[in-house]
């Protein structure tokens, strides 16, 4: 290809024709005047980001080339007011073309372009409706945009609701659980202050009846002392009583073994003190007999 500085005009650098592949971007960035440039009628498929960032094009034709689609960086070309696309195979545009705040002039007639844009960019037939192009497309885009910030920003917002529910569903769950294990703590508590109340309880039961078994036993004792004294007594009554009832028989015997055997020597002792006693025994014996006749009834009984 011939020296690019060859193809300047003024301001104008003329590229078409040349069967230029790729914008030749590093030559044209030193051409700081070019701010009009025609790269038509070449085999052009794509359009460097470098090339964007030339923000001084006034006027830019693309047409005629193989391009299927333009960088998110056109945003560059911010002085850009016309664009040549006519006849490539660009399908769609980015958003950032909707930067090009100071485009008056699009053509984009001749590409495959999807139904929305299509109809938002019309036939560009002339003039007129090449302006109505740019218009139309930078606010069809503008739309778009703001459709995709609107559903960016629902998905924020469903992402922001979904993570407050999830953060509340964590809170109630730790509440929950935290909830859960102070009402145990206080089952617990309460089992362990009835027990320790039950323990108590008892222990003073235990304490009372202890103290008041004490006395109980000493009553018992006592009482077991009494009655095995009062046997006693009464055993050594019955001996005693026993004893003297058998003497008064004896002498009683004796009396009366005297008074029919008078012959006999002893007997006459005998009947020298019956003399003197028998009206005592006689009376003795009619108050003894009745005792001595019940003890000898109860001693056959036993």
């Amino acid at each position: 290809m011939e020296n690019i500085r060859d193809k300047l005009d003024g301001n104008q650098l003329d590229l078409s024709f040349c069967e230029l592949k790729t914008i030749p971007t590093k030559e044209i960035v030193r051409l700081q005047r070019a701010t009009r440039i025609d790269v038509s009628c070449n085999f052009i498929t794509t359009v460097p980001e470098e090339f964007c960032k030339l923000s001084s094009i006034v006027e830019l034709n693309l047409s005629k080339n193989q391009i299927t689609s333009l960088p998110s960086s056109v945003g560059g070309w911010q002085n850009l007011k016309q664009l040549d696309l006519l006849g490539n195979q660009i399908v769609s545009l980015p958003l950032e073309f909707a930067t090009l705040t100071k485009l008056v002039w699009l053509d984009l007639k001749g590409n495959p372009l999807e139904p929305g844009l299509r109809e938002a960019a019309g036939d560009c037939l002339d003039e007129k409706e090449c302006r109505a192009c740019a218009k139309n497309v930078i606010a069809y885009l503008r739309k778009q945009q703001s459709e995709l910030d609107r559903k960016k920003n629902e998905e924020a917002k469903k992402r922001k609701e979904e993570e407050r529910l999830r953060l509340e569903e964590e809170r109630k769950t730790k509440e929950a659980t935290k909830r859960e294990k102070m009402e145990e703590k206080e089952r617990r508590r309460k089992a362990f202050e009835e027990k320790s109340q039950t323990e108590k309880r008892g222990v003073s039961n235990g304490v009372h009846n202890e103290e008041e078994s004490e006395p109980e036993r000493t009553r018992k004792v006592r009482k077991e002392r009494v009655k095995s004294g009062s046997t006693f007594c009464g055993q050594l009554f019955s001996i005693t009583f026993f004893m003297f009832v058998l003497l008064v028989a004896v002498v009683i015997g004796l009396v009366f073994h005297c008074d029919k055997h008078t012959d006999h020597v002893e007997c006459q002792v005998c009947h020298l003190f019956n003399a003197s006693i028998r009206p005592y025994v006689d009376t003795l014996w009619r108050h003894v007999s009745p005792y001595v006749t019940q003890l000898l009834d109860r001693i056959q009984t036993k």
